[in-house]
């Protein structure tokens, strides 16, 4: 007895094995595709940190992002050791254009006209240091611990530090928010803050700080569109929900889909038509590890590009080894900058993919599947004839 072959079929059943040969090779190719349409980008530059973040802000007049290079002998390297300094880099090539002295930086924020760079310490300090001749301008009284908000008003006018809002005329303090107000943004219209409390979301002059409506809204105001038309508030961590809301009546326009177990930090492009989300699972985050169902599967430093209009992700950045922390556009909106835990600063350029494709290849795809499933149930009976004959001819000894 000779075993049998595929040339011994009769002349009908070759043109499944065909067909069938064919569809597989189109679902490969298929998924080839698909693949490098959603690969993640690379970054084209990236700097070294010590710490596990550093702090970032852009200019809004200038191709410059400011970074906190500050070592403390965390790095076994002695050219690094007991240096403390933000650095002020060129956006592409990364190019240093100056240096400012700092200590433990915790938090940065430029001026909106690009001249003036505010440092927060982890000493509670906060300076003010004028870019273009590197000279520091003012200090303020030390905070009561370090500092975590940063932000200067639309206007130039004002400085948020924590709970505090300074006039930068004077000096002088112009109101405190109360202590569990945090986080906090200001309405790019210049006239209203919003800050973060028990009871919602609470909108406020920025004047005198004074109550103007409260939102009953559940979550933390991250940031504002760059037209003040809508808010960002990020759920609790484990809910892991972004969702948009009307400035005026905090009714949501839209609940954004995420496919990650925390969401960190968001920020817009600033002409508003890239929005940028840090995601990532909480495992290898840093500090005190929590671990949830399934969290070890989660890249953990993802960061997803999307469309200012629809929320729609047109691009994904594998962004760092461990949670990404902080994310910042450039002032043409054509680059992204992140930080991250793994003790890097990186550089991203923003390059959308049309969605459209990606969904055609998966419609195709589903199609191929269902039609490989039907020839593959043609093709069975024949399959399993040549493999009952195969055993026959092995258990006779061939």
């Amino acid at each position: 007895m000779t075993a049998p072959s595929a040339s011994r079929l009769r002349p009908r059943h070759r043109w499944r094995y065909v067909l069938t040969a064919i569809s597989g090779l189109l679902l490969i190719s298929l998924d080839v595709l698909s693949a490098w349409h959603c690969r993640p980008s690379e970054p084209v530059q990236s700097w070294p940190i010590a710490g596990f973040s550093s702090p970032l802000a852009t200019s809004p007049r200038a191709p410059l992002v400011a970074m906190d290079t500050t070592f403390h002998g965390l790095v076994d390297s002695p050219t690094r050791a007991a240096t403390k300094t933000v650095e002020l880099r060129a956006i592409p090539d990364g190019t240093l254009v100056r240096t400012f002295p700092a200590g433990n930086v915790s938090a940065l924020a430029f001026s909106p006209d690009g001249q003036v760079l505010a440092i927060g310490g982890g000493d509670g300090i906060v300076q003010l240091w004028q870019v273009t001749a590197g000279r520091r301008l003012r200090a303020f009284p030390p905070q009561r611990s370090s500092i975590h908000q940063l932000a200067f008003s639309p206007t130039g006018a004002a400085l948020l530090i924590d709970q505090t809002v300074w006039d930068l005329a004077t000096g002088h303090l112009r109101f405190t928010l109360p202590l569990q107000s945090e986080p906090i943004a200001f309405n790019p219209d210049g006239q209203t803050l919003a800050d973060t409390e028990r009871a919602g979301i609470v909108i406020r002059r920025v004047e005198d700080g004074s109550r103007i409506r409260t939102l009953a809204v559940h979550g933390g105001i991250d940031s504002f569109s760059p037209d003040g038309q809508i808010m960002v508030v990020i759920q609790p961590a484990n809910d892991a929900q972004v969702r948009w809301l009307r400035s005026q009546d905090g009714q949501v326009v839209r609940t954004l889909p995420v496919d990650r177990s925390r969401i960190y930090t968001s920020s817009w492009s600033p002409d508003g038509a890239w929005f940028g989300l840090a995601e990532g699972s909480s495992y290898g985050g840093g500090g005190i590890m929590e671990f949830h169902t399934f969290d070890w599967l989660i890249p953990p430093g993802w960061i997803t590009i999307r469309r200012g209009s629809d929320g729609q992700v047109v691009q994904r950045l594998q962004g760092h080894t461990i949670r990404t922390d902080n994310i910042v556009f450039s002032a043409d909106g054509a680059w992204v900058i992140s930080s991250g835990e793994d003790q890097r600063v990186k550089l991203w350029q923003v390059a959308p993919q049309d969605p459209r494709w990606g969904h055609m290849l998966q419609g195709v795809r589903l199609l191929l599947a269902l039609w490989g499933l039907w020839l593959g149930w043609l093709v069975w009976p024949v399959i399993w004839r040549i493999v009952r004959a195969g055993m026959v001819w092995c258990w006779s000894g061939g």
